[in-house]
This record gives structure tokens, sequence and C-alpha cells, in this order.
């Protein structure tokens, strides 16, 4: 490491990087085929012994572009994996079980609310129910 004072700079020599493999990429879509911009798109892992119990990853999510694609990145567990996506006004959609490295992964989503909207409590200035 050298220090330019002179600049503020700091060389840190060369530093290599690695890029994560593609852990899963796909598109999402409305029931009509068109893409879906801007969903939530996670993977979940199997942690389950006996039987399936799905657990989000941690840092393996994405949101899809304008055109509905979306990329993961991530070195793979050696567990089983689906992937799942969300949206407000749309229903979650997810998958079965995928490899890891799939590059053709599909939601489609359709219209609706998986769960009722939280409610935020009063707003300030507003009287609070007794």
């Amino acid at each position: 490491l050298s220090h330019d004072v002179a600049t503020g700079g700091v060389d840190m020599g060369e530093v290599p990087f690695r890029q994560a493999p593609v852990l899963v990429a796909g598109m999402v879509e409305d029931l009509g085929g068109q893409p879906i911009r801007g969903v939530m798109v996670r993977v979940e892992w199997n942690v389950g012994a006996d039987e399936p119990r799905w657990q989000p990853g941690r840092d393996v999510a994405t949101t899809t572009d304008g055109r509905g694609a979306f990329t993961i990145y991530g070195d793979p567990t050696g567990q089983p994996m689906r992937v799942y996506g969300m949206r407000r006004g749309f229903k979650r959609a997810e998958t079965g079980e995928v490899d890891p490295g799939s590059t053709r992964v599909k939601l489609v989503m359709e219209p609706g609310q998986d769960a009722p909207p939280v409610n935020p409590g009063p707003r300030r200035g507003e009287p609070q129910d007794q």
C-alpha cells in the first residue's frame, strides 16, 4: 500500500476480485407473457432433513430489469434451491427445485396480493383509537 498525500489517493496495488458464478438467471412475466420490471427475485434453500423446509438465502437476491430479466450471482450450497419473486400488485410466484447455474428460469406472476397490506398505524396528527 502506498499513500499519495498530495492527491489524497491510495494505491492498493493489484487487488484480485473474483466474480461469483451465475447461480440462477431468467425472466419474470405476467399471465399474458409481458415482462414485469421491479420484481424482487430471491433464492431459497431447502434446509430440511426429512421434509422440505425452505429458507431464504443471504445476499442472493436481485430485482428484474425493464425486460423482466434477472441474474443472481453466488456460490451453490449443495442444498436444493428454488427461486421466488414478489412485487406489489402480484401474487408471489415460485419455481420448483432448480439446478445451480440454470439460466432459463421463468416465473409467471398473476395479479393479486399474497398478504393483506400491513397497517402502519395512525399517521402523525391523527387520533388513535382507544
